[in-house]
């Protein structure tokens, strides 16, 4: 009798253990298909509704930090401009830099955009200036917020995270969206003089004074002090 009984219980036994791993098995695709999606979401709905998702993201944000590399990218007032770092305070009103200008290797400027007045200070100099002219904002191609250039952007496509499009005053462009939240991670492009990669950091506002004391009004270049 009992050696009948034996092999039951084993059966039964078998079939605890391989419900169980059914059980676990079946909650273990459940977690991955999770995390492959999350990691695999990508922007939603037309490229219109795609550009106007990140726009609204940077709108936002209390301001971002941009890695610029860049060579003879031209700015109104300024000339061109190759690689350094810009800070764009909230809503894109106010930023600032600094870069190096193009042909001027033995120096940095940190130039003060109010988003109305424009100063700068060559890194050889102890003295800042003020760019003639009224509404002179040098860095305005950097304050996506105030510009709505992501927005305006046309000729989009989308590919997964990331948004072709042409973008004023950058032309064709990839920008590479971070999923989570919206925000610009790059914007590569390029110019005549090279590629142009702009890298987003730091998501928080800058806040912008005009330095003091100012020595008058003028240009960069020209007089390196």
């Amino acid at each position: 009798m009992h050696s009948r009984l034996i092999p039951v219980a084993v059966l039964v036994m078998g079939l605890v253990l391989v419900g169980a791993v059914a059980c676990g098995g079946s909650s273990s695709p459940k977690a991955l298909a999770t995390g492959s999606a999350n990691a695999t979401a990508t922007l939603s709905g037309t490229p219109h509704n795609a550009l106007k998702q990140v726009q609204d993201a940077i709108d936002a944000a209390p301001g971002y930090a941009i890695e610029v590399q860049q060579h003879n990218f031209v700015l109104m007032r300024w000339g061109g401009a190759d690689g350094g770092k810009v800070q764009v305070g909230a809503h894109g009103t106010q930023a600032k830099a600094t870069l190096a200008r193009t042909g001027e290797s033995n120096a940095t400027y940190t130039i003060f955009d109010t988003g109305g007045a424009t100063y700068f200070q060559r890194s050889t100099c102890q003295q800042a200036f003020r760019i003639p002219g009224e509404n002179v904002s040098v860095l305005n191609p950097y304050m996506l917020a105030a510009t709505q250039a992501i927005a305006k952007a046309t000729d989009a496509s989308v590919s997964g995270a990331a948004i072709t499009a042409t973008v004023m005053g950058l032309g064709k462009v990839t920008i590479q969206v971070d999923p989570a939240n919206s925000r610009p991670i790059t914007i590569t492009g390029a110019n005549a003089s090279g590629p142009i990669v702009w890298t987003f950091k730091d998501w928080k506002g800058a806040t912008v004074a005009a330095p003091s004391p100012v020595a008058g009004e003028r240009g960069p270049g020209g007089i390196p002090c």
